[in-house]
């Protein structure tokens, strides 16, 4: 009876977790050796010889959430002969594939990875061209460059990726390299209902300075809600359309249009450089409004000599327009302001790399009180060592000259 008893008696809790805990290990170094087994099978798999079963396990492998690792984790030969054997397909799936893989560190697998990418885009260019709603920096470096093998062939799908945020602002980049050609094929977006896809095709239009875009843009601007006026008249401002300037005017002109708006407008009547539109920038170039006066400034530069025609007074904003032009207008401009002494010091800053201004800046150094005037001095050396010319003659100089040799020796160290 002892006996019977003693089997009949209840299995400890301690006993239970122990049968429990050798249980779950049993399934974890099962599970393991699974895990070896099928992954060593991949690799004999990825980087062995062409086969259907190589091809299939590449396609499943773009939709692999661990692809990355599993790439990552291979030897460098075994990265390679993976990046190689990628090119033997061809399916749209292996743009996904490739894309997801060129985010390895590996300089050497990307470059294969690459090569891979632009045959695949002779035979998948949409697949490829979808691909630009990457973001990392070696992703797109090789998805850009396998798209631009095809020339402007690519557009069309590009045109189509537009349609997908995170792709937009490759997608203008890629379109925008293109050129001429991408025009045509933008145009017709601006009609589009999907606004991010005007706004996105009018930002491209306004890089490419498409005049033949200049209507519907226009009247985008005028029908647009106040968030997105700032967009259509960039791209207004970009073109410079001389039958534009009277936007410009009316923006410019009105205090109570924010100032990102009238900067933008500044920009755009330098870019047109009518002489209606130089007289009313170099009014605002005086402006109190810091960012205003500065886009005024940039805006006369990019209208180039003509700004400088019949300018009288050579002050230090003067100076400044003209250090963004070149030319003899500009020089004589720069060399009138350098010959006054309440603004000699900040013109001098504007000199740099002007191998016609070292005869100015010369003249300005050898009239110079050397050790009262160390900051004007500092300033002219400064811009005369920016050219050859220049720091040929500081050389014949400063060798007869100590307290030179010294200015010259401490701008030199960058002090």
């Amino acid at each position: 009876m002892a006996s019977s008893a003693a089997q009949r008696r209840p299995v400890s809790r301690l006993q239970r977790t122990i049968r429990s805990l050798l249980v779950i290990s049993g399934i974890g170094i099962t599970l393991a050796l699974i895990n070896t087994f099928t992954l060593q099978s991949d690799i004999r798999t990825a980087v062995g010889p062409e086969s259907d079963g190589q091809k299939q396990f590449f396609i499943a492998a773009a939709d692999r959430p661990d692809v990355a690792v599993f790439f990552k984790n291979l030897k460098p030969e075994e990265r390679i002969s993976v990046a190689r054997n990628i090119a033997r397909y061809d399916d749209p799936k292996l743009a996904t594939l490739i894309a997801k893989l060129l985010a390895d560190f590996d300089v050497e697998a990307r470059a294969e990875l690459g090569k891979s990418l632009t045959k695949l885009a002779k035979t998948q260019p949409q697949a490829v061209a979808d691909q630009l709603k990457e973001r990392g920096s070696f992703q797109q470096l090789a998805i850009t460059q396998s798209i631009q093998t095809l020339g402007s062939s690519a557009i069309p799908f590009v045109i189509k990726t537009l349609e997908v945020a995170d792709a937009r602002t490759n997608a203008v980049s890629f379109l925008v390299s293109q050129g001429t050609p991408s025009v045509p094929a933008l145009m017709p977006l601006l009609k589009g209902e999907n606004k991010d896809i005007v706004l996105s095709a009018a930002d491209a239009l306004g890089k490419l300075k498409a005049q033949e875009a200049s209507p519907q843009l226009q009247e985008l601007y005028n029908k647009a809600i106040p968030a997105d006026r700032a967009a259509f008249l960039t791209a207004l401002s970009s073109i410079g359309d001389p039958r534009n300037e009277f936007i410009f005017r009316d923006v410019l002109s009105i205090a109570k249009e924010p100032l990102p708006l009238r900067s933008q407008s500044a920009l755009g009547l330098g870019r047109i450089g009518t002489p209606s539109a130089t007289r009313l920038l170099w009014q605002y170039a005086y402006s109190d409004e810091r960012e205003l006066a500065n886009s005024s400034i940039s805006g006369l530069q990019f209208s180039g000599d003509p700004a400088l025609t019949d300018r009288t007074t050579f002050d230090l904003v003067t100076a400044k327009v003209a250090s963004g032009i070149t030319g003899p207008r500009a020089d004589r401009a720069l060399t009138q302001a350098l010959s006054n002494p309440s603004i000699a010091a900040e013109v001098a800053k504007l000199c740099t790399e002007r191998a016609t201004l070292v005869p100015a800046l010369l003249a300005t150094l050898q009239k110079l009180e050397l050790s009262e005037q160390g900051d004007l001095a500092d300033a002219v050396l400064r811009s005369l060592l920016t050219t050859d010319s220049g720091r040929a003659k500081v050389a014949a100089l400063k060798s007869n000259d100590p307290i030179l040799a010294a200015l010259v020796a401490r701008r030199e160290n960058g002090a």
